[in-house]
């Protein structure tokens, strides 16, 4: 720029520049706590999911003597 006698736009394009990167690693730093937080809820969702399942099974068990037991008497 300088040597094309553009000096007058150095400071406005260095100022733009300065402030698209800003922008940019904001928007990286916005997606990375995105990312973050999709997966801290993704695995509390896993977690519940297990429970979930634990719950079901403790209740299929029972079910299951309650029949033997209805069976035996």
């Amino acid at each position: 720029m300088e040597e094309m006698e553009f000096q007058r736009f150095i400071a406005p394009l260095k100022e733009s520049l300065e402030v698209y990167r800003r922008e940019q690693k904001g928007k990286k730093e916005a997606r990375k706590d995105k990312n973050k937080k999709a997966d801290f809820e993704e695995q509390d969702k896993s977690k519940e999911e297990e429970e979930d399942d634990d719950d079901d099974d403790d209740r299929m068990e029972e079910e299951e003597q309650n029949a033997d037991e209805e069976e035996d008497n």
